[in-house]
């Protein structure tokens, strides 16, 4: 047995039983409808306010605190709609943690 714990002629022998597998996708490139058109609408609510996230998230009823650290700033319409759409820019909010721990 070799320091790492394990033997490594185990492993290879392990790996020469993997098969290849193709995997789809989760991002496809075909979008659904509804889809398109919440993404246009965000894109545009976007454009409307010249990017002011404090308006467009004034506008959505939602908090702009992780979108406006520098990290996480949209360049453009297109990229806020995809983040927002997707959830990127949600918080999870002290209430959201505490009901969490009372469902384990």
């Amino acid at each position: 047995m070799s320091k790492l714990g394990f033997d490594p002629s185990e492993l290879q022998q392990g790996a020469k039983g993997l098969h290849h597998t193709s995997v789809s996708s989760k991002h496809s490139s075909k979008t659904d409808p509804d889809e398109k058109a919440s993404l246009s609408q965000l894109e545009e609510l976007y454009n409307q306010y010249d990017g002011d996230l404090d308006k467009i998230f004034e506008e959505l009823g939602a908090n702009p605190e992780k979108a406006k650290k520098p990290h996480n700033r949209p360049r453009d319409g297109a990229e806020f709609a995809e983040k927002f759409y997707k959830g990127f820019y949600s918080l999870v909010e002290d209430e959201d943690i505490a009901e969490a721990k009372s469902h384990k």
